[in-house]
């Protein structure tokens, strides 16, 4: 198992966290340029406005592909907005500092028992989508929700990780530009004319989504 895949279970509460850092390319390492220059010499120009037209048969083809991360991933993804709030809640109603550890510690040891085998299959283009729709469920970055169940520090310790591979656990959502295709197929889900499958239990029935 990857070195990555590895930190995503042991960091879950995060929300497969650091799957983020495995999706975006953790492993691609930015070589430095020896012939730049330094910020000081460079001057602010303004481009010309373009229009980047996509045919429509590579649209078609973008989206096939895009709705099947979706629909292989919008169940988890929901999953994780419903239990995000779920927690915050019973942790609000709880005092001790000892009794909300303990529960966040049994509810990492259940998603791990439930989606650890699921979150080590995920493919790089799966996991991107899957923390992309997290955050256009929750309203919350990977980021953010390890910095509330592991705490600011490790947040700002798997960040820098993260960002050592040109990775990001700040990544959000935009809907009108990269995440386009995204949206119109969640778009689809909304107005019920594409189903929402059930929440996976096993790797086969996340290959497979299967439809109550």
């Amino acid at each position: 198992m990857s070195f990555v895949k590895i930190l995503s279970l042991v960091l879950l509460m995060g929300v497969f966290s650091v799957q983020a850092c495995f999706s975006q390319g953790f492993f691609k390492r930015h070589r430095s340029n020896s012939t730049e220059m330094p910020d000081s010499l460079l001057k602010p120009y303004m481009l010309p406005e373009l229009t980047i037209k996509t045919s429509r048969k590579a649209y078609a083809s973008n989206y096939a592909r895009t709705k099947s991360y979706v629909l292989k991933t919008i169940s988890l993804a929901n999953f994780i907005r419903d239990l995000n709030s779920e927690i915050d809640n019973s942790l609000v109603a709880m005092g001790k500092k000892r009794d909300k550890k303990k529960y966040l510690k049994a509810e990492r040891e259940k998603l791990f028992s439930s989606f650890s085998d699921i979150v080590k299959d995920m493919s790089l283009r799966e996991g991107q989508v899957f923390n992309k729709l997290v955050y256009r469920q929750a309203g919350i970055t990977t980021y953010e929700i390890i910095e509330k169940y592991q705490g600011g520090l490790k947040a700002v310790m798997w960040q820098s990780v993260s960002r050592l591979g040109g990775a990001n656990l700040k990544l959000t959502y935009d809907p009108y530009y990269s995440d386009k295709v995204i949206e119109d197929v969640m778009k689809q889900i909304e107005s019920g004319k594409l189903k929402t499958p059930r929440i996976p239990r096993t790797v086969e029935e996340f290959n497979n989504p299967v439809y109550d």
